[in-house]
């Protein structure tokens, strides 16, 4: 049933009724009704003098009902009836006559203003003045709340905006979070159904919702969902290492998922044929069993653990070298030309190719000619001479080469002490080797030789050098103001060397400085809130070798403001003072000022680093208040908090 009036004064949030005060537009609605009372109840001419009703109150509000109950005035002895109205902006009050104590006024709009009055009636007809209530219908909710566009950082959402709210004037508000955040809102107009949220981290669960809120601050329901955005992808892909049936595959990880459990998937597979994944937890695979002069495409993506939620993929197409020619084999030789014939190479059927045979002297230019055939005759050749000879496949459509079978190799020997001497052979056309089977921190000695197909060595090349290893991951242990706990593994295979390790730190003006320690150290007498780059590396004892470093970063915790005190305490605002803190000469910062009471939300405030005051204006009085303030570096670490209690 439809009630009456504006009163700016009241507002309704929930189910908590504030009454209007005195004045302007509640004591205008007054003057309606009794004014309607008189017209059209002329037997009414004393109604100063009859007591009113008492406690009047309005509560179990929805959108379109609300409940009201009072009390009987004690000064009466008769039993009365009681006179009900109600209204609404810009219609007439209504009216009910009851005898009980309460009624519920239902069929009412969505986030209207309503305002109730009752009014004591006696069984000749004379009436006291009216009380009167003035509050908000609950405002309707939005609807089919749902997400779309789920990318790594943002969402839109969509909902439908409620149907029976026309000429209110109304927003959305928008909260959202995610696990380890604080909530975070969002506003909108009345006419929008969609909203971008661009500040999300990826592969996060994230909580949505949504209400209608009026200009008073009326909230409706919520609506509520939830989803995942989409992990980051992977970095660029880099590939090394294509061979005729596998390559190395590696890629950077997202910079922005440490924290997020995850993996990676790779997928690859021919132009024409079917795909292949595999899962990796490391940021590189090796990719094995391909078909020798093949393009294939490869992607990777980073997939969520907890719900494999997969994120775009990073692309990039690759073809693997041609098999080389088999047997190659020198079938006749003159004095001016040499026959030569070679097996084609194995697992290259459907896969357009040709030979190319390069020869020369030692020391001079070579030649190449292409060919079809798995034989050729070199002709025009110098009599006595000795001449070096290879065979390839060549890929005709990319001009991809295979390894050439050649007539001589390299021979790489390799020892260090107490070891028997190893042997590796590369092919003409490698001018470079990993060996990878060293131990770490020894000194070793190469010799590399050209062997002809006939078994005849060169004279040898020789060199040595040491092998190293670095330390593992640098654990930060512990952080203060100025100092910091690191730790970090042995590495490993060096028990039985002697060995230290040499920390290195530096801050953004490149002061540096180096200790040597033990695999557990305490970095002191730093700068407060100062991001320092830290390196560890391994040392050999011996020879002050050293290894490869590994980095980390940290910052140093800002000193807090001194002697927090509340000044000028009044019944909705407090003057916070405090010391600005020492040391922190150069270093940007603000101030976070938090504040909260019994049963209320914590809000907070935040200060420049040039402010030693803080006017807090939107507390409720007569309530204890808690109050507590930290300083803030640009990076968000935070200092130790100072606290205060106060009464408004």
């Amino acid at each position: 049933m439809p009630i009456c009036s504006l009163c700016p004064a009241l507002t309704h949030r929930g189910h908590d009724v504030v009454c209007s005060e005195p004045g302007t537009q509640n004591d205008s609605y007054t003057k309606r009704v009794d004014e309607w009372i008189v017209q059209h109840h002329p037997t009414q001419d004393s109604a100063g003098v009859i007591p009113a009703p008492v406690g009047l109150t309005i509560d179990s509000v929805t959108t379109t009902s609300f409940s009201v109950r009072w009390s009987k005035p004690d000064e009466l002895d008769q039993t009365p009836s009681f006179l009900v109205s109600n209204c609404s902006p810009g219609t007439d009050p209504q009216f009910i006559s009851t005898e009980l104590h309460s009624t519920v006024l239902s069929n009412l709009q969505p986030g209207r203003q309503y305002t109730v009055s009752v009014c004591t009636v006696l069984e000749n007809g004379e009436q006291s003045e009216t009380v009167s209530r003035t509050l908000y219908t609950e405002p309707s909710s939005p609807e089919s709340l749902r997400v779309e566009e789920v990318k790594s950082r943002s969402v839109r959402l969509c909902w439908d905006k409620p149907t029976d709210m026309e000429g209110v004037s109304y927003t959305f508000s928008i909260i959202y979070t995610c696990d380890g955040e604080k909530p975070r809102e969002l506003t909108t107009e009345s006419n929008s159904s969609t909203a971008d949220l661009c500040d999300l981290k990826p592969g996060m669960e994230y909580s949505f919702s949504i209400c209608t809120v009026l200009h008073n601050g009326t909230r409706s329901r919520v609506c509520l969902i939830q989803a995942h955005t989409q992990p980051s992808a992977p970095g660029k892909l880099n590939i090394s290492s294509v061979c005729e049936t596998s390559l190395c595959l590696s890629w950077d990880r997202p910079t922005d998922m440490e924290r997020v459990p995850h993996t990676f998937r790779v997928t690859w597979g021919e132009s024409t044929g079917q795909t292949e994944s595999i899962t990796a937890d490391e940021s590189h695979k090796v990719l094995s069993y391909l078909r020798p002069g093949t393009e294939y495409s490869i992607s990777v993506c980073t997939v969520l653990q907890s719900t494999g939620l997969e994120s775009e993929s990073v692309h990039t197409i690759i073809c693997t070298k041609p098999s080389p020619p088999e047997s190659f084999n020198i079938c006749h030789v003159s004095e001016t030309s040499v026959c030569l014939s070679w097996d084609r190479p194995p697992y290259m059927e459907g896969v357009p190719y040709t030979f190319r045979v390069t020869w020369g002297e030692f020391r001079e230019q070579s030649e190449s000619i292409t060919t079809d055939e798995n034989f050729t005759v070199l002709s025009h050749l110098r009599p006595v001479t000795e001449y070096s000879i290879s065979v390839c496949a060549v890929l005709q459509n990319t001009g991809l080469e295979s390894e050439p079978e050649v007539s001589y190799t390299f021979s790489i020997i390799y020892t260090c002490d107490g070891e028997e001497p190893r042997e590796l052979t590369a092919g003409s056309n490698i001018n470079t080797a990993d060996l990878c089977d060293l131990k770490p921190g020894m000194e070793y000695s190469f010799s590399i030789c050209t062997v002809l197909h006939n078994g005849t060595r060169s004279r040898v090349c020789s060199t040595h050098a040491y092998t190293s290893n670095s330390p593992k991951k640098v654990v930060k242990l512990f952080v203060s103001t100025t100092s910091t706990c690191l730790s970090w593994d042995r590495p490993t295979d060096m028990e039985d060397l002697p060995h230290t390790f040499r920390v290195t730190w530096e801050d953004s003006r490149w002061k540096r400085q180096s200790i040597t320690a033990d695999n557990l150290t305490v970095l002191s007498h730093l700068r407060p809130g100062t991001e320092y780059r830290i390196s560890v590396c391994t040392v050999l004892q011996s020879t002050g070798l050293e290894s490869e470093p590994v980095h980390t970063t940290v910052c140093t915790k800002p000193y807090p403001p001194g002697r927090l005190r509340v000044d000028e305490v009044r019944n909705r605002s407090v003057r916070l003072c405090w010391d600005t803190p020492t040391n922190m000469e150069g270093v940007s910062y603000t101030f976070s000022i938090t504040y909260t009471c019994y049963g209320g939300e914590t809000r907070e405030l935040s200060t420049e680093s040039n402010s030693s005051t803080a006017d807090l204006c939107d507390l409720k009085p007569g309530m204890e208040y808690s109050f507590s303030i930290c300083t803030v570096l640009h990076n968000g670490t935070r200092s130790r908090v100072c606290s205060a209690r106060a009464h408004t």
